[in-house]
C-alpha cells in the first residue's frame, strides 16, 4: 500500500474512531458502551439478545410443576412457594402465548456502571436507565425449563418484582445447573440486599 492510500484509509477511519472514543468517554461510555465494547472484542454482538423465549401455554403453576416433572428439572421448595402466591399467578393473566420477549444477561456491575458490589434497588435502577424493564415473574420457571443447555455452575438472577414469600420476606427467581441438575430457586429480593458485583441478572430488553 502507497503513502497516498495509507493516509486516505487513516483518514477515512478518524470519523468512526473519534465517534467511538466520544460514546465511550461520554455520560454512557461506563454503563453502555464499554460492556458493549467488550462482547465485540470477545467477537460476540453486543447488542443482541441473549435468548428469545414467550409463555407458551402455561395457564397456572400447576402447569409449570407438570412439565418440570416430565423434563427432570428440579424446584426448591421456596421456589415452588413462591408460584403459588397471588403475585405470580397474577403474571400469568392477560398475557399473550405468543408475546416473544427478548432477554439480556448483565452483571450487578455493568448494571450499576460501577465495579462494585451494589443492593436490589441499585440494580433495578440501573437496568431502567439502561433501557431494561423487568420480567414478568412466570419468566423464571419458564426460563428454566427452556435454558437445559446452562453451564455447569452457572446461576442466573431474575430480575423481577419481589414475590412476598410464606415466611414474610421477598425473593425473586434464580436459574441453576449443579453438575446435571437443573433448578429453580430463589433468593433474596429486598431492595437493601447487597449483591456481588459479578451476579449475573436477566432482564427483558424492550423491541425498538
Amino acid at each position: 500500500m502507497s503513502n497516498i492510500m495509507l493516509g486516505d484509509a487513516l483518514r477515512e477511519l478518524r470519523g468512526p474512531i473519534d465517534d467511538l472514543f466520544s460514546k465511550l468517554t461520554g455520560p454512557d461510555g461506563e454503563t453502555v458502551w464499554w460492556p458493549g465494547f467488550k462482547k465485540f472484542l470477545r467477537k460476540e454482538n453486543p447488542w443482541s439478545a441473549w435468548r428469545t423465549t414467550k409463555l407458551g401455554a402455561f395457564k397456572s403453576a400447576d402447569d409449570f410443576r407438570v412439565m418440570f416433572n416430565q423434563e427432570n428439572c428440579r424446584i426448591s421448595d421456596w421456589a415452588s412457594d413462591l408460584m403459588s402466591k397471588p403475585d405470580f399467578v397474577k403474571s400469568l393473566e392477560g398475557v399473550n402465548p405468543d408475546e416473544e420477549f427478548d432477554l439480556a444477561v448483565m452483571t450487578t456491575s455493568e448494571l450499576v456502571g460501577e465495579n462494585r458490589n451494589a443492593s436490589t434497588a441499585e440494580v433495578f435502577a440501573g437496568a431502567e436507565r439502561l433501557g431494561l424493564k423487568k420480567c414478568p415473574a412466570w419468566m423464571g420457571p419458564k426460563l428454566r425449563l427452556d435454558y437445559k443447555n446452562q453451564p455447569k455452575g452457572e446461576w442466573l438472577l431474575i430480575g423481577m418484582e419481589p414475590i412476598c414469600y410464606s415466611d414474610g420476606h421477598l425473593h425473586v427467581f434464580a436459574v441453576e445447573r449443579h453438575d446435571s441438575d437443573l433448578w429453580l430457586y430463589s433468593y433474596s429480593g429486598y431492595p437493601r440486599y447487597v449483591w456481588d458485583a459479578g451476579c449475573p441478572w436477566v432482564f427483558v430488553r424492550p423491541r425498538k
